[in-house]
């Protein structure tokens, strides 16, 4: 019998584009997919939806709402719909306010549909064993749900202040010598390769419990 510790539960929800790898990455993949806003960018993007809806954010709301639809190919209307959406879902406590991380499937695929589904993103839950998951509840708020969707590879991340980092942050790939990386810049290592790669890092890079995880496409 599998025990309740080696179960993998989703924690929570992100929409995201695959991007082109940046130059200084050595990893085998000319792409990247990431939950690590040091990679790509939030979507939707939380500082305009709490500065749309009269929260103080140090930015520039016109310039940076432009600046957003001109990037992803948002009307000035879809794109004030999906800030009031944004908010609703944030005000109920489905979205949450530090890295537009969604609380449960239901919200990220309703979301993700109406409006990022023909912009060419993916809804990705991230997955991980029962013991990883109890050490991020001391630093965030998780909800847990079945680990389902279809397998884009693996990331070691960790959970800083606001928003996970990715290993990748720091190079850290490097650190580990066994990496293997996949067409979206995701580890293809078994998930107990990952597991030690993880507690090699430990210690290295930024100040955090490196965790291993999967990232799935749910549809």
């Amino acid at each position: 019998m599998k025990d309740e510790n080696d179960k993998f539960y989703t924690i929570g929800y992100y929409i995201r584009k695959i991007e082109d790898k940046p130059a200084w990455l050595d990893i085998r993949s000319d792409k990247i997919i990431s939950v690590s806003p040091c990679f790509t960018d939030e979507h939707p993007p939380i500082d305009i939806v709490l500065k749309a809806a009269g929260w103080t954010v140090n930015i520039d709301l016109a310039e940076k709402s432009k600046e957003y639809c001109k990037k992803y190919g948002f009307t000035e209307e879809e794109f004030s719909q999906m800030l009031e959406d944004a908010y609703k879902l944030f005000d109920a406590g489905l979205m949450f306010g530090n890295d537009s991380r969604f609380k449960n499937k239901a919200s990220a695929a309703w979301f993700y549909k109406k409006y990022y589904e023909e912009k060419g993103f993916m809804p990705v839950g991230i997955a991980t064993k029962q013991k990883y998951a109890d050490i991020l509840k001391e630093d965030m708020y998780i909800e847990q749900e079945p680990d389902l969707g279809e397998l884009l590879g693996c990331d070691i991340l960790g959970y800083d202040m606001s928003a996970f980092h990715t290993f990748l942050c720091n190079s850290l790939q490097e650190e580990t010598k066994t990496a293997k990386f996949n067409k979206y810049g995701l580890l293809e290592n078994t998930f107990e390769e990952i597991e030690s790669m993880a507690e090699q890092i430990d210690g290295m890079g930024e100040p955090v419990d490196w965790l291993p995880f999967k990232l799935n496409v749910i549809r």
